[in-house]
């Protein structure tokens, strides 16, 4: 009998780890910049969000390009002219579609463009991983809690 009272314990236990586990963000991509043109990435963010961003631009002979995000209003928000790697971090204060846009229009030559980034959502000011992290202990704690007593009740 005390082994069908733990199986279900264990059952959601697996399952909301398997939750935190699915919502990681992280992604790489290569974008190929053409001569005279640009290409932006779209980023639908919620508020609160934070995005750690990283890029480095590869071309024939200058490894560099104008680069810009702009917010859900369509307001540059950040921009770096002539760049070719770049690290930084975005808190998106509305909720939306921020774009990223990689501008080779000054250039001749094919830009090869290496792009990471990581979302973390919050949920009431605490990301989201730690959120569920604390969640996760506060339901075993009350499990535990609900067994030791239910233990004391069948002697």
């Amino acid at each position: 009998m005390q082994q069908k009272n733990a199986v279900l314990p264990l059952t959601f236990f697996l399952i909301i780890t398997s939750l935190i586990t699915c919502n990681a963000n992280a992604t790489t991509e290569n974008l190929t910049v053409a001569p005279e043109s640009e290409v932006t990435k779209s980023l639908n963010l919620q508020n609160d969000d934070r995005v750690a961003i990283g890029f480095t631009v590869v071309g024939q002979t200058i490894n560099a390009l104008n680069f810009s995000v702009t917010d859900p209003n369509g307001d540059t928000i950040i921009q770096y002219d002539t760049v070719g790697q770049k690290s930084f971090s975005l808190h998106a204060t509305t909720a939306g579609v921020y774009t990223l846009h990689f501008d080779n229009s000054q250039s001749l030559e094919e830009k090869m463009v290496t792009l990471n980034y990581d979302v973390q959502h919050y949920i009431m000011g605490i990301p989201q991983t730690l959120f569920y992290v604390l969640v996760i202990a506060v339901i075993s704690v009350i499990g535990v809690a609900f067994f030791v007593l239910l233990g004391k009740g069948s002697y």
